[in-house]
């Protein structure tokens, strides 16, 4: 797929699908370049190629990046250790019956890399307004001796997998979650995605994403580079 600049200009500006661009101009002596349009890929969750033959000017809002070795992920982790940066965690501490939305609403995709302990029901939760009244999909780790995603908290199981043990009472469990325009994808870390499911409608941004309990305490962390 072959995306315009002014599409790739919307889609990094939330600053977690990266989209590679390259510009060759042999009549002024500039080579074959590929180029990140920001100077720090440590904050990419994902990278990917974007459009062709886009000067670096079409994102003056940082300077470009150049890139010497050049690298297509889905895996931040992947992406974290090629750039070596620095890893940080922000933990939340979850009573009975809450929920936390921390990070900002997400217009497009996004790839969330998470640790949770947590006896049972452990939820990712998108909503449009960050509060159970405007949940869109909730993720749910550790339901039924498994993995599913709905709609709200009493509705059907859109889609189920099996994975008993998946959650632990006594360490963090880490995992990676990602979604893009109603397709979504979950697995353990480092490792390739066990959890995939694609909504026939989906529900249109933005959508706040956090986390939420059911009736014992939980912990989380998101693990993201450091600024």
């Amino acid at each position: 797929m072959i995306l315009t600049a002014s599409t790739l200009t919307v889609l990094v500006s939330c600053h977690q699908v990266c989209f590679i661009g390259w510009e060759c101009n042999p009549q002024s002596g500039i080579p074959l370049r590929w180029f990140l349009p920001y100077k720090d890929p440590c904050k990419c969750t994902a990278i990917r190629l974007g459009g062709v033959d886009i000067p670096d000017s079409s994102y003056r809002s940082e300077a470009p990046r150049y890139l010497d070795k050049l690298i297509i992920s889905e895996d931040p982790a992947e992406i974290q250790t090629f750039y070596t940066c620095k890893e940080c965690n922000s933990t939340y501490h979850l009573v009975p019956y809450r929920r936390k939305f921390p990070f900002p609403a997400f217009h497009d995709a996004f790839v969330l890399d998470f640790s949770v302990q947590a006896r049972n029901a452990a939820m990712v939760v998108l909503s449009t307004d960050g509060t159970e009244a405007g949940d869109q999909y909730q993720m749910v780790l550790g339901i039924g001796g498994g993995i599913a995603i709905r709609r709200c908290t009493e509705c059907r199981k859109l889609h189920f997998v099996s994975s008993p043990g998946v959650l632990s009472e006594q360490e963090m469990r880490r995992f990676w979650l990602r979604h893009d325009n109603g397709t979504f994808a979950l697995g353990k870390h480092q490792q390739a995605a066990y959890f995939k499911w694609t909504d026939p409608e989906p529900k249109a941004a933005p959508l706040f994403y956090g986390f939420a309990s059911w009736d014992w305490p939980q912990t989380w962390a998101a693990h993201h580079a450091c600024h």
